[in-house]
């Protein structure tokens, strides 16, 4: 009888660590493609679906195991423009595996100057990128939809 309850006890003991590796492993699956996904050349010209006026982005972000980061150009309608800021962030929030942060900086007179901070999604298909504003600077747009330039 005893050994009957161990045996049950045992047996439930192997089928939840067999589940709970594998639903480990699939997850970890899902953060490296999102991880690996971000990674590219990404532009918002040509977006036509936005109702203000917005500057034109192109983006490049490098994925790593920790961080993504790259740079950002930034056109402006009027003319001005960034020709290059740095861009470094996360992939993989508590809430989901697409969304992440992002940083956008520049050195200025030899001091690092934070312009704009954006949440990020990624949608499941790779192929766009949504910005959306948590604190910056006011000429950086409070919502971006970007698209991937360079889609396999």
């Amino acid at each position: 009888m005893i050994g009957d309850i161990w045996q049950i006890i045992k047996d439930i003991l192997t089928w939840l660590n067999k589940n709970i590796n594998r639903g480990y492993a699939y997850l970890s699956e899902k953060r490296t493609a999102y991880k690996l996904g971000v990674a590219g050349k990404w532009t918002n010209e040509g977006d036509c679906t936005s109702l203000e006026t917005i500057p034109y982005i192109d983006m490049e972000v490098r994925s790593y195991p920790k961080r993504i980061d790259g740079t950002m150009c930034i056109r402006f309608v009027d003319g001005g423009n960034f020709p290059c800021l740095s861009i470094h962030g996360y992939m993989g929030t508590l809430f989901g595996y697409n969304r992440g942060r992002l940083s956008i900086v520049n050195v200025h007179k030899g001091q690092l100057v934070e312009y704009a901070n954006y949440k990020i999604v990624l949608d499941k298909c790779h192929s766009n990128l949504y910005l959306k504003k948590i604190n910056g600077v006011d000429f950086f747009p409070n919502k971006v939809a970007l698209f991937k330039l360079d889609i396999d």
